[in-house]
């Protein structure tokens, strides 16, 4: 199907909406519906630039009555299957209000929100919320697909915080769902059937009471995986829920923008964040981590008391569009056969 200027629809769904409505012809297009993963290229019928909840309705009703199918995108992490011309494409990152509720403890986000500006707002509260490795990614799409990061050992999965969800369903009605209010959307939207159910344009969820943690990296060579390895595996059994953590292999890309020290090398990772209470403080993590330094001195480490606003410094996440894939499985087990991958 093609979809051309001259379609009534298109004038009317320009006049409609707030944000703009792009054709493939239109100079802003390419820009607009590009994603961070250079790996996939979307390339829509169609394409809304939503700025307000009623643009998304607008989008909705105008594809179910041209028989396109819908896709929507905030940041473009995590796309699966690449929109095409008989699609029109709902970019969500103008919906990108905050606000922090410090009685509730509780934030209420536009649905194009990423976490960066989440967690620079509640930080300010001593309170953080349960984004993951990287705070430039969707707050919506990074919830709703489960969403495991640094506090998830002692605060859960990111999807366990949601509260509430506005989404724009079929016919662009507008509902509000929560497990008290259209407790079937609310579940099935936070579960493997939500992504067809509608268009989320706000979501509540529950903050958490972090301030300072104790995070970072010790870098051994990697020669020394296995080893590193089965210590890992040991040491992970014996420590406190505020701890999570991580074992990594990284091959570092010989660019400019990786430090020196690291770059074109491969090192084996010992990662993680240690949130204690504020009695425990980072003493307790240091004390978890020291165990490392007195069984084998590390290339580098990095392990500090660092506020949570730095989060993105403990994985090291790449900030700059790139081709990317990426694939995990959930484990019932920690041992050698999950280093060989046949666990």
């Amino acid at each position: 199907m093609s979809i051309q200027t001259s379609l009534p629809g298109v004038d009317a769904l320009r006049t409609a909406c707030t944000g703009a409505v792009l054709l493939p012809h239109d100079p802003p297009y390419s820009g607009a519906c590009a994603g961070w993963n250079l790996a996939w290229t979307q390339r829509p019928g169609i394409a809304v630039a939503a700025s307000t909840v009623s643009d998304v309705a607008h989008a909705v009703r105008f594809a179910e009555t041209h028989g396109l199918a819908v896709s929507v995108q905030n940041t473009g992490h995590g796309v699966t299957i690449p929109a095409d011309d008989e699609t029109l494409l709902i970019l969500t990152r103008g919906l990108d209000g905050v606000a922090i509720d410090v009685e509730s403890q509780q934030a209420t986000l536009g649905g194009g929100t990423t976490w960066t500006p989440v967690l620079e707002a509640a930080q300010q509260y001593g309170l953080a919320p349960l984004l993951g490795s990287a705070p430039h990614v969707g707050t919506v799409g990074f919830s709703l697909g489960g969403g495991f990061g640094w506090l998830a050992r002692n605060y859960g999965l990111a999807v366990d915080a949601v509260r509430s969800l506005t989404v724009v369903v079929a016919g662009g009605r507008i509902v509000t769902t929560s497990p008290s209010a259209e407790p079937d959307l609310f579940w099935a939207l936070c579960g493997t059937a939500g992504s067809g159910l509608g268009v989320v344009v706000e979501m509540t969820v529950d903050l958490v009471p972090v301030d300072m943690v104790y995070a970072g990296n010790l870098f051994y060579p990697v020669e020394d995986a296995e080893q590193v390895f089965d210590r890992y595996v040991d040491w992970s059994e014996g420590c406190p829920e505020e701890l999570t953590s991580a074992f990594n292999i990284t091959a570092f890309p010989p660019l400019e923008i990786v430090p020196e020290p690291l770059r074109g090398k491969t090192f084996v990772l010992v990662r993680g964040c240690f949130a204690g209470t504020e009695e425990a403080g980072p003493s307790e993590g240091r004390r978890l981590v020291d165990r490392w330094r007195a069984w084998r001195r590390p290339l580098m480490d990095t392990w500090a008391s660092i506020p949570f606003s730095r989060a993105a410094e403990i994985s090291m996440d790449p900030v700059d569009p790139l081709p990317a894939a990426s694939s995990g499985r959930w484990l019932d087990r920690l041992d050698r056969g999950g280093l060989r991958g046949d666990a």
